[in-house]
């Protein structure tokens, strides 16, 4: 069963401090200007970084402002040139790392603290990313 109780609060998403003038989960209205866009495409990052620890999918990030699952890809991938799940699994490898250095954590523990279902996946995505495999990883940084 998908955890569906999510963190939700106004958030300003801008480097300059301005809002957005969109909520999560408030809905998008489609005749809006393109450049309002990227304020859809923040406001999933910002949801994402608060969520990731948790069971999420694109269909859950794409809920938040309301757009289907598959216009809110294509609009995520357009400004962050990541695919929403790409992003999703980015931010979880690099809480992983800052973990890695936590020597009384286990890898199998770093895995689920990052938002990973199981450490097979885990291990493949971390490897395929780092070019070297969690425990291996962990050997450089003398933690093990």
């Amino acid at each position: 069963m998908r955890n569906t109780d999510f963190s939700y609060d106004k958030i300003s998403v801008l480097s300059n401090d301005e809002d957005c003038g969109i909520l999560p989960g408030e809905r998008l209205n489609t005749n809006v200007e393109h450049n309002n866009y990227d304020c859809v495409a923040e406001l999933a990052k910002e949801f994402i970084r608060k969520n990731f620890t948790s069971k999420i999918g694109v269909d859950d990030i794409a809920k938040t402002v309301f757009i289907s699952q598959y216009h809110f890809s294509r609009i995520f991938k357009k400004y962050t040139r990541y695919s929403p799940y790409q992003y999703l699994i980015h931010v979880r490898l690099q809480h992983a790392i800052g973990l890695m250095y936590r020597k009384e954590l286990s890898i199998t523990e770093i895995s689920f603290q990052s938002g990973f279902s199981s450490i097979d996946y885990f291990s493949t995505a971390f490897t395929k990313k780092f070019k070297l495999s969690p425990s291996g990883f962990r050997k450089t940084l003398g933690t093990s």
